[in-house]
């Protein structure tokens, strides 16, 4: 038999399995705090937050949420002071600052909420775009003290057209550029005459988004119809309230002396496709006077009948794969719009 000394003995002895009764009850009271606040109990939700915080002190993510519920329920001094317990855990966590300067925004203590606004973007953890429509922070940028740090929604544009001159029949294209935060539809309008010299043959929308920042590139194939020389624009670019215009852009269209342009000159629409054919299903239909919309899934047949003078093809991409396509075409005639896939008439519709 082995011996063991008897301090050693005693030691294993009070050796136990370890427990974790307080964290389990803590995580307990964070569920409670959660389900609470989505009940639209905040105040009930912040008594089981600081309950949770007793029995685990050392979290700063029971602080984040208690500092929410004391918000949710008006108290923003409270707030503020589980937020800055939570930056006391964690310093220079980025989302603890972010939170700190919007419930300070909000009570009213701008410059403090712009330190930590700057300290918050500094890590990285949330983005300016996002900060720029926060309505949290809108005291930032109305206070003349923040308001030309604050960040701001910014939609920035641009758009060519080739210099060179084109002749009748050739294809023309019009590219518009356009960089805005997220969310929002943008719109394109021509705020110069509208040519008569073109015919919009095809539309095309590229859309890739990166985190907050949305990117359009809007393609526009113009059929010179006419000779002559003019400008495109000024271009009006629209999206959440924001305006940027580009300067008219000259073009120089060749012809033969004497030539007599058909009737096809009905100036180019320059609304993005997507908001052209919004509202409608895939697939689906629809007529604005002379005006008919359509738009199916890539790869669908999209035929309509009588075939109309004058179509423009409008197609969407996301990150270069095309999302759907349409047609957008005038005439006063009664037209029959069908949508086939794999040999099965999807839609079959005459307006």
């Amino acid at each position: 038999m082995r011996w063991i000394p008897l301090g050693l003995a005693l030691l294993l002895g009070a050796c136990g399995e370890p427990r974790f009764d307080g964290l389990a009850q803590a995580l307990a009271e964070n569920d409670r705090g959660r389900a609470l606040l989505d009940a639209g109990d905040p105040a009930g939700a912040a008594e089981a937050f600081a309950r949770a915080i007793t029995l685990d002190p050392a979290s700063a993510e029971l602080e984040l949420w208690r500092a929410r519920a004391l918000a949710a329920a008006g108290d923003l001094p409270g707030a503020i002071d589980a937020t800055s317990a939570a930056l006391r855990k964690r310093s220079g966590d980025g989302v603890a600052l972010y939170n700190r300067a919007c419930y300070r925004a909000r009570l009213g203590e701008t410059e403090k909420a712009m330190i930590d606004l700057d300290a918050a973007l500094a890590t990285g953890a949330v983005s300016a775009q996002r900060a720029a429509r926060d309505p949290d922070l809108q005291a930032l940028r109305d206070d003349p003290l923040t308001r030309d740090r604050a960040p701001r929604p910014t939609l920035r544009c641009a758009a060519e057209l080739p210099s060179e001159p084109v002749f009748i029949g050739a294809p023309l294209t019009l590219t518009v550029r356009a960089a805005f935060e997220r969310g929002g539809a943008l719109d394109v309008a021509d705020l110069g005459e509208r040519s008569a010299l073109f015919r919009l043959a095809r539309a095309l929308e590229e859309v890739e988004t990166e985190g907050d920042l949305t990117r359009v590139e809007l393609s526009y194939e113009l059929r010179p119809v006419a000779p002559g020389e003019g400008s495109l624009g000024p271009l009006r670019v629209t999206v959440n309230e924001l305006v940027c215009e580009v300067a008219p852009l000259p073009f120089t269209v060749l012809g033969p002396e004497g030539f007599i342009p058909p009737a096809l000159g009905l100036g180019p629409d320059l609304s993005p496709p997507s908001a052209l054919v919004a509202g409608l299903a895939l697939p689906g239909f629809t007529r604005r006077g002379a005006r008919i919309l359509a738009r199916a899934e890539a790869g669908d047949e999209l035929l309509l009948s009588p075939t109309p003078e004058t179509i423009t093809r409008l197609e969407l991409r996301e990150r270069g794969l095309t999302r759907w396509v349409g047609v957008d075409a005038h005439t006063a005639a009664p037209t029959q719009v069908t949508v086939r896939r794999g040999g099965e008439t999807l839609l079959e519709e005459t307006r």
